[in-house]
């Protein structure tokens, strides 16, 4: 089982789950298909399907849990036509107008009818926890499906302590600078895929997909204010991935010598392959995640050493000040794009850091330099 995707959470406190009472809790909310009047389900089911045969898998002192959604397809524009048809009907035969009270329930009495011959769609959400590195990491490119997982281990589970992993780092602000400064930290390398973004209102977009990231073209864009959402990096050239601004890491790949690594293992033994991918691609996932959180943990501390961030009453100034040290681009301009500010805060927020000593006053020209 290798890892595609990967929404990333923390724990507060290091996790120290007895297995037994866990798959325990996690009974409790096994999954349970959709009766003839269930509009959607969601429960626990076995990470390997047919081939596993616990509730969850588990080793290292990683757990792999698997969630299982059910959901009725029922088209709202099939529903809106038969209830229009419907009201169309007692209004011609009653001679009176239908409220919307009485709306809502032929709706209901409809949605009712239709139910039990509904075509049924499952999906399936695995994660894994890491009680060593206190991380969860579910397999997904959608924070909607993550929190959903999350919602139903919390009801299994009592209580779960844990906050999005990349929270409290501007990774767009560190993905631009490195493109900028073409420097990436050791074990890295830049991939051919990326997405900028305009920081003004234009919402304009550059997509670049198999291209080289490091060309003139690129540093223009950057120069123009753009910022990268998304950029493609491979990690000590085993993993292959592209991380978002939003501390996603998506489209995840493997060196070919790794997904054969298992190979070996016969096809009539499938669970026990199954669990070996598992076990090699979460701590190589593991890896890659520790070493980024602490990049960009060094990269904050680096920022913020010696900076007086209640200097100022605006709640902005930190991320005004974290803008303009990582792009170097010291204007009222500048800050009001990133920020989505007025002329005058944005102004007060950039004298402020004059006054800190970490903008210069403004030289023949305008320009101002950044002295951290």
């Amino acid at each position: 089982m290798f890892i595609s995707n990967a929404i990333v959470y923390s724990f507060k406190e290091t996790p120290n789950y007895n297995l037994e009472e866990f798959a325990k809790s996690l009974e409790q909310d096994a999954f349970t298909p959709c009766l003839s009047q269930d509009l959607s389900k969601t429960g626990w089911v076995k990470p390997f399907g047919k081939f596993g045969g616990e509730i969850i898998e588990h080793q290292d002192r990683r757990i792999l849990l698997c969630m299982k959604q059910q959901e009725k397809v029922l088209p709202a524009a099939a529903i809106n036509e038969m209830v229009a048809e419907k009201v169309e009907e007692i209004e011609l035969n009653e001679s009176r107008r239908v409220n919307r009270k009485e709306r809502l329930e032929i709706k209901d009495n409809i949605v009712s009818s239709l139910l039990p011959h509904a075509m049924v769609i499952s999906r399936l959400t695995q994660a894994y926890i890491d009680m060593d590195a206190k991380l969860i990491v579910v397999n997904t490119s959608s924070f909607s499906k993550a929190e959903t997982l999350l919602a139903l281990l919390r009801k299994s589970l009592g209580t779960l302590p844990v906050v999005p992993a990349f929270a409290n780092h501007n990774l767009g602000l560190t993905l631009t600078r490195w493109v900028k400064q073409r420097d990436l930290p050791n074990h890295f390398a830049f991939g051919q895929d990326m997405e900028m973004h305009a920081c003004d209102d234009s919402a304009a977009k550059v997509k670049l997909q198999g291209h080289d990231l490091l060309c003139e073209e690129v540093s223009a864009h950057l120069d123009n204010g753009k910022e990268i959402t998304k950029l493609g990096l491979e990690h000590q050239e085993r993993i292959f991935f592209t991380l978002s601004s939003d501390g996603s890491i998506k489209r995840i790949s493997y060196a070919d010598e790794l997904k054969a690594e298992n190979d070996d293992i016969p096809n009539e033994d499938l669970a026990t392959k199954l669990r070996a991918d598992f076990v090699l691609a979460a701590s190589l996932i593991t890896e890659l995640i520790t070493e980024l959180l602490e990049i960009f943990s060094e990269n904050n501390a680096s920022t913020e050493a010696g900076i007086n961030f209640e200097a100022s009453s605006d709640p902005l100034y930190k991320d005004a000040v974290e803008f303009v040290i990582e792009t170097r681009r010291a204007s009222v301009s500048a800050i009001q794009r990133k920020l989505r500010l007025g002329y005058n805060r944005s102004a007060d927020l950039l004298e402020t850091m004059v006054q800190q000593g970490l903008v210069s006053e403004p030289n023949h020209n305008g320009a101002r330099e950044v002295l951290r």
